[in-house]
């Protein structure tokens, strides 16, 4: 169905196969559910275990959002929404001039029972590199998440 995948497209995660399969098969996942608190506590435990040198106030400030006390206070919000699931991808383009952005959204994707597709900007700059060396990081502990995840650069 979804060939025509562009040959300029840099895969930060994911790849060709794993796109089109994202693509193929829409899977709906639950709202708020606990494998993706899990994921996203694993990913702010990675970010806090950066050298402090590469710690950015941005990167602090995501890693405190995604800790577990954290969303379950924001699911509590959502309680009403705990039958539904998600609607299957969230396609996202995000601005280079705010990085830390690309992390929220694609929490909030997550978060929402979807699998995400980010085209990042090629001008985003050591900071969302750290997001996204700590993210990648976790998808090879978790393997299963590569499925739900693709970042992908291309020019415009």
């Amino acid at each position: 169905m979804f060939t025509d995948i562009p040959a300029a497209i840099r895969f930060e995660t994911g790849s060709v196969s794993l796109l089109r399969e994202m693509l193929e098969c829409r899977k709906h996942f639950p709202v708020f559910s606990p494998e993706v608190f899990e994921f996203l506590s694993l990913w702010a435990s990675e970010i806090r275990s950066l050298p402090r040198a590469e710690l950015t106030s941005a990167l602090g400030a995501f890693a405190f959002w995604c800790r577990p006390n954290s969303i379950n206070e924001m699911s509590r919000h959502y309680e009403a929404l705990k039958h539904f699931t998600g609607r299957g991808i969230c396609l996202q383009f995000v601005p280079s001039n705010i990085p830390a952005l690309f992390a929220y959204s694609l929490a909030a994707a997550l978060l929402a029972g979807n699998s995400v597709i980010i085209r990042l900007s090629d001008r985003l700059g050591g900071e969302t590199e750290s997001f996204i060396k700590t993210l990648k990081k976790v998808l090879e502990e978790r393997p299963e998440w590569k499925r739900r995840i693709v970042l992908i650069r291309y020019g415009h």
